[in-house]
């Protein structure tokens, strides 16, 4: 059975599945899978958010979400993109 840790919304089963759903993705919401479990993402705690950024983010540059190890920073350095992404640039 799932669990929620202290200070944490979200169990670790639903941030797997997070990351399973989103990552590969281009202009799917975070908001959309949290909606499915009755929460939003003002509802997430500081933990919960720093889970699913060392997991994955989204490019700043075209919208995919990826795997955090796909991130670098942008020429200018002013934003995280994928590496896809800043071959491009």
């Amino acid at each position: 059975m799932a669990f929620h840790e202290e200070g944490r919304r979200l169990t670790q089963d639903q941030v797997h599945e997070l990351h399973a759903h989103l990552c590969g993705t281009c202009g799917t919401s975070l908001d959309t899978m949290l909606n499915d479990w009755g929460l939003e993402e003002d509802d997430l705690t500081h933990d919960d958010l720093q889970e699913i950024d060392a997991l994955m983010m989204i490019c700043a540059a075209c919208g995919w979400w990826c795997d955090t190890d796909e991130f670098c920073d942008s020429h200018d350095g002013n934003e995280l993109i994928c590496h896809q992404c800043a071959e491009d640039e």
